[in-house]
């Protein structure tokens, strides 16, 4: 599948499972392409990391406890500035980007908008996470990304293992 992002096949992930119990704590890693014309192929493939969170009492201090202990505890400082993401609610979206020796990190968190969380047909508050991935070792960086994600009890299912060690396989060290 050629995607330009990853969250809308989350949010209908949502969409699709809003008879389960709450809360929902989903993500996935995958490609995104995009069109650029100084690549023989005409399209960039570009790693990324994105996580939803579903549920009652779900808000913008939650998912930036998320993002902040990810980052930290993959070694990375981090810079938190104000975004103007439409599909989030004003005040409550933040651009991020951390630093680390083996690469860089970059990307948005937040709490979506009732219009788009109605546009899904959702009936609780969504908040999530994108993050570009541009890591030196990224088998590494995964690995460590998997297990801090299992920490937080983010629901993995079987076909997720399984993508993921794919995902591992193909990467270079």
């Amino acid at each position: 599948m050629i995607r330009t992002s990853l969250i809308n096949s989350l949010m209908e992930f949502l969409e699709d499972n809003k008879h389960e119990d709450l809360p929902q704590k989903i993500f996935e890693i995958g490609d995104v392409l995009y069109m650029d014309e100084t690549q023989e192929t005409k399209v960039r493939a570009s790693k990324k990391l994105a996580g939803l969170i579903c549920h009652s009492s779900a808000n913008f201090t939650e998912i930036k406890s998320v993002v902040t202990s990810l980052l930290q505890n993959l070694g990375y400082s981090m810079e938190i500035s104000d975004s103007d993401n439409s599909s989030f609610i004003a005040g409550r979206v933040s651009d991020v980007k951390g630093t680390s020796a083996n690469g860089n990190v970059s990307g948005f968190f937040g709490e979506f908008s009732p219009e788009v969380i109605t546009n899904f047909t959702l009936d609780y508050p969504v908040i999530g996470l994108k993050l570009n991935l541009t890591h030196r070792n990224n088998s590494i960086f995964l690995i460590s990304l998997f297990n801090f994600i299992l920490s937080e009890d983010l629901k993995i299912n079987q076909f997720h293992k399984k993508q993921f060690f794919q995902l591992l396989s193909n990467l270079d060290n």
